[in-house]
């Protein structure tokens, strides 16, 4: 049953003598790599390095694993073919009844679409850091409290407080608390609280927004909702 179930394991499973020579490989890691069971037998694990990761890397694996402890961590390993992919993997020692460590197992897992997929997020998301950063135009976004999740520095400058001022902080109170004569405006009344309130859009040209110093300067904005799976998760100003 436990041979079943490693020859049917969806990920790969490699066990190799204490020296890394490989002893066993399963059908998975064969799919996986393009070495044949009988190609890989006998070899040592270096056959799937890549050469892209430092030296030291292999080394904290390797002195963790001798030392007897389980080693998790991801490889750019290389196929048969040449081609490039990554693995994560555990690699655990195996000792006999004196306690020595006599092999090593290790089950990988291909997470090459992960990696690529995260690569493509990390990408788009500094896209849009690099525009927000570049418009002309402030730019914020707030949460369903009201409080600030992202802005740019335009608006920043706009409003004379640094990021770290507003970030996390309720932008009503902060910001538009008054009206141009000074008399208080609520926040139910608020364009922006509407927003995130009720997912409307409002454009405003007659009001005034408040600097860290206590001035106020006229301003035309937009509050727009931003939406997840048809929900209302915040708005954008």
């Amino acid at each position: 049953k436990v041979s079943q179930a490693v020859d049917l394991s969806p990920v790969s499973v490699v066990i190799t003598a204490k020296d890394g020579t490989i002893e066993y490989v399963n059908p998975t890691f064969s799919e996986v790599t393009g070495y044949s069971a009988d190609e890989a037998i006998g070899q040592n694990s270096r056959v799937l390095n890549s050469g892209d990761l430092p030296e030291s890397y292999y080394k904290e694996l390797w002195d963790t694993i001798l030392s007897g402890n389980i080693w998790h961590g991801e490889f750019i390993n290389r196929k048969k073919s040449g081609e490039e992919f990554w693995e994560s993997a555990s690699i655990s020692p195996i000792v006999n009844d004196e306690g020595e460590i006599t092999h090593f197992v290790a089950v990988k897992q291909d997470t090459t679409e992960r990696k690529a997929a995260e690569e493509a997020l990390r990408a788009s998301e500094e896209k849009s850091r690099l525009l927000l950063e570049s418009v002309g135009e402030g730019i914020f976004g707030v949460d369903l409290d009201g409080k600030v999740a992202f802005i740019n520095p335009a608006a920043t400058r706009m409003l004379g407080y640094g990021p770290e001022e507003l970030i996390g902080k309720k932008i009503h109170e902060k910001i538009h608390h008054s009206h141009a004569d000074g008399s208080a405006y609520p926040k139910s009344e608020c364009p922006m609280y509407l927003t995130y309130v009720d997912g409307t859009d409002h454009h405003i040209a007659d009001e005034v927004l408040w600097r860290k110093d206590g001035s106020s300067f006229p301003v035309e904005y937009t509050s727009m909702p931003i939406k997840k799976d048809e929900q209302v998760v915040g708005a954008v100003i």
